[in-house]
């Protein structure tokens, strides 16, 4: 067995380099054939930071067709004013800036977790979920850096002001507020709530709170638009044929099952169980899911796995999935992937003892 071990590492970290020099070379061909590098932040926060810099309203009408295209920038206004600095490069030049914050945001992500071992970021720089998150250079890569320190720092302020900025972002990680409250961390949930809010209303009052009234109208109309394409719960029971009322109720009723599952591992001090539910709840329960939406994964698979093993291999069955607009079928691959990293995170770390098996000892030296 100590022999299968010696062979198997060169071999996973030959394949590993190999598969990651193959999609950066891939990645950047499709960039220069296509011309969609950085499309989210070029084509809607550049151009909502500009609108910002010159004290013009960045929110469209609900009945713009930049809603319909799906350029319309649809954030609380605190992503925009932090772009403005970027409004005085050249468009290219800000977004190759900001796509390498991105990159380095998803290590510093993986690495707040624990990660030392070299190969769990090689496995995510080839998860097709990551690469198009660089390629649309949107949020999903920060919002992930926010979950992990939240986790990092979670008996510490840190952890409050990490959900805050995540909610002042974007209300993705809303449940994350939940998993603090019941771990005993309920005044870091109160000073979460303050620090998002403020995130949400301080840029929002120097704006002279433009597009205020209309926003809940336009953030309903892009999910009326959007959320029967995604990658959700919802999405994938219209696929099914089933009446919109009855698929709404099975998304909302995975998404809160999740929640209620991460308040009773909370309740029983199983913190990092709980956490992890937290974080799907995130997934679950967002009106639209795109497939960069899932860089989201490193996170609990960080926490549940540091070392390199089989379970960060599981992402790449999203592979070939459109970045946008999958059919029935391909959302259900998709959301397999995802409840398959779930349930191995959800699963204590086997034992050194019951670690011994051929099939994992070659992926997963202990």
């Amino acid at each position: 067995m100590s022999r299968l071990k010696r062979l198997g590492r060169p071999a996973v970290g030959v394949l590993l380099v190999g598969a990651v020099i193959a999609v950066a070379v891939g990645f950047a061909v499709w960039l220069v054939q296509g011309g969609s590098f950085a499309v989210d932040f070029r084509f809607a926060y550049l151009p909502a930071a500009a609108d910002v810099s010159h004290g013009v309203n960045p929110y469209p009408a609900a009945t713009d067709p930049s809603v319909v295209a799906g350029s319309a920038y649809v954030y609380p206004p605190l992503l925009a004013v932090l772009l403005v600095p970027f409004t005085a490069l050249p468009a290219m030049v800000a977004a190759t800036i900001w796509v390498i914050v991105l990159l380095a945001a998803l290590g510093v992500a993986i690495a707040a977790c624990g990660v030392r071992d070299w190969r769990c970021y090689a496995a995510v720089a080839i998860w097709f979920p990551s690469v198009t998150a660089v390629q649309t250079a949107n949020v999903s890569i920060p919002l992930a850096l926010f979950a992990s320190l939240a986790w990092r720092y979670r008996d510490r302020a840190g952890s409050a002001i990490a959900v805050g900025s995540a909610i002042g972002v974007k209300l993705a990680l809303t449940p994350l507020l939940v998993w603090l409250w019941l771990r005993g961390s309920g005044r870091r949930a109160v000073q979460s709530v303050i620090v998002g809010g403020a995130l949400v209303l301080v840029p929002w009052a120097a704006i002279g709170f433009a597009g205020i009234g209309g926003y809940a109208g336009l953030t309903r109309e892009l999910a009326r638009l959007e959320g029967v394409e995604s990658y959700s719960v919802y999405a994938l029971g219209l696929s099914a044929g089933l009446p919109s009322w009855l698929a709404r109720a099975a998304w909302l009723g995975v998404g809160l099952g999740l929640v209620a599952a991460s308040g009773a591992f909370a309740r029983r001090g199983r913190d990092e169980q709980s956490f992890v539910l937290a974080v799907f709840a995130s997934l679950a329960l967002a009106p639209i899911v795109w497939l960069h939406v899932f860089v989201f994964l490193a996170v609990p698979l960080a926490i549940a796995r540091p070392r390199f093993g089989p379970a960060w291999l599981l992402p790449l069955l999203m592979w070939g999935a459109p970045v946008t607009d999958g059919t029935g079928l391909e959302t259900a691959r998709v959301l397999l992937a995802a409840g398959l990293v779930l349930g191995v995170c959800l699963r204590p770390a086997r034992s050194a003892q019951g670690a011994g098996r051929v099939s994992t000892a070659i992926l997963a030296p202990e």
